[in-house]
């Protein structure tokens, strides 16, 4: 039995189900391979699924849900200095964009501010960052 095998075949899942437009089993799927990235300790796969987990949630048009998956993944990605970081600082700001046009707040927290967007990131603890957006 190899676990490492079968989160990557659970993530491999939730991706052909995210694009064949069933998010319920995606959702699923990614769960299932992020708790075994999770035990296995394999951080930059786990924060592979944290990201696919936020895209499924934005699907769902649940943007809070998928900025807590991003910025989860945001850290891990840091903490391990993934290259992967920024795609999860991109998807955050798509977040952000898209709440932009709904004339809201952005996924970050702050008050949409028009202009070009970067994202800093301060850390205050590994569990918990809190993310501004500056213009």
């Amino acid at each position: 039995d190899n676990p490492q095998a079968k989160g990557v075949a659970l993530g491999h899942l939730g991706l052909a189900y995210a694009r064949l437009g069933q998010v319920e089993k995606a959702i699923e799927h990614y769960r299932q391979a992020l708790q075994i990235s999770r035990e296995i300790k394999d951080r930059q796969t786990e924060g592979n699924h944290l990201n696919n987990l936020g895209v499924v949630y934005e699907k769902l048009g649940q943007p809070e849900k998928a900025k807590q998956h991003h910025i989860q993944a945001l850290a891990i990605f840091e903490q391990i200095k993934s290259p992967l970081a920024d795609h999860a600082r991109r998807l955050l700001a798509t977040l952000d964009g898209a709440s932009e046009r709904r004339g809201g707040v952005a996924a970050s927290g702050s008050p949409i501010i028009g202009g070009p967007c970067r994202i800093r990131t301060y850390d205050h603890s590994i569990k918990s960052r809190v993310l501004y957006r500056l213009s």
